[in-house]
């Protein structure tokens, strides 16, 4: 025994089990407690996979095609950013936008943004979603958004309108056939996203069309995808405005609903 120490000091404290047992009830360890607005999931602190700002692990491209009048700089706000080339002359218009005073501006000669065929942009076979803003300058057959390359047809996804109709393509067929006629110099929300073996696409957060039974292992051609041209040839380009888009892989984003967003992703 230490000399001139009261035994509370050198006396070893008795394990939790042991007093517990000695009191008569049970030791449970305590938690801690997550701190307000967050959640506990296997240990790790975080938001959820669709969480309310739109943009996380599974948000492949997003672009809010912001920035002065006339610039032809694109960024891609993704968690892995994308290298955005710049094709004709495609470029930021500060007369159109749904968020942020910007919107990607296509005349429908040849001008588009295309981002390398990156592997990260290959939807493959998992859940999808494609989202975003679309003005259309005229209505008539234009390819807003392609994944083919020059020549070439596959299981590519291709998003295009004809016949006042917005249209999913994929092997050279239309798979989803949009029922809402399009008019020219009006906003529209598009989404197509894949849930499980069902595609579906939304207008202004209302289904279009039936839905598409889907299996597909999407692909991505090279120098694709193509945001504003025809990737598959040197026509039918799109005319008119596009914002806010994102490419979601891995979600089909169900978790945040269809209808449309009032504030951008970020």
């Amino acid at each position: 025994m230490p000399l001139d120490l009261p035994p509370a000091l050198w006396m070893p404290a008795k394990p939790a089990i042991i007093r517990a047992v000695a009191a008569g009830v049970e030791a449970r360890p305590r938690l801690a407690r997550p701190k307000s607005g967050m959640f506990m999931v296997n240990h790790l602190v975080g938001f959820g996979a669709g969480g309310s700002n739109g943009n996380d692990q599974f948000t492949k491209l997003l672009l809010h095609c912001d920035g002065a009048d006339g610039s032809t700089t694109f960024v891609d706000s993704s968690f892995n950013p994308k290298t955005v080339t710049v094709v004709g002359n495609a470029q930021v218009d500060t007369a159109q936008s749904v968020f942020g005073g910007g919107s990607l501006l296509c005349d429908g000669t040849g001008d588009a943004l295309s981002f390398g065929g990156h592997s990260d942009l290959a939807l493959g076979a998992v859940d999808f979603c494609i989202d975003m803003r679309i003005r259309f300058a005229v209505v008539g057959v234009q390819v807003f958004f392609d994944w083919r390359p020059l020549g070439v047809q596959g299981f590519y996804p291709t998003l295009y309108i004809t016949g006042s109709t917005i249209r999913f393509l994929t092997n050279s067929v239309d798979r989803i056939t949009g029922g809402t006629t399009i008019s020219a110099n009006t906003w529209y929300g598009l989404r197509v996203s894949r849930e499980g073996t069902n595609t579906r696409m939304y207008l202004n957060g209302v289904q279009e069309g039936s839905t598409y039974t889907d299996s597909n292992t999407y692909l991505v051609g090279a120098s694709r995808p193509s945001l504003g041209a025809n990737g598959n040839a040197g026509s039918s380009d799109f005319n008119g405005w596009i914002d806010e888009v994102r490419v979601s892989v891995g979600t089909s984003r169900a978790d945040e609903g269809v209808a449309l967003r009032t504030q951008p992703y970020s």
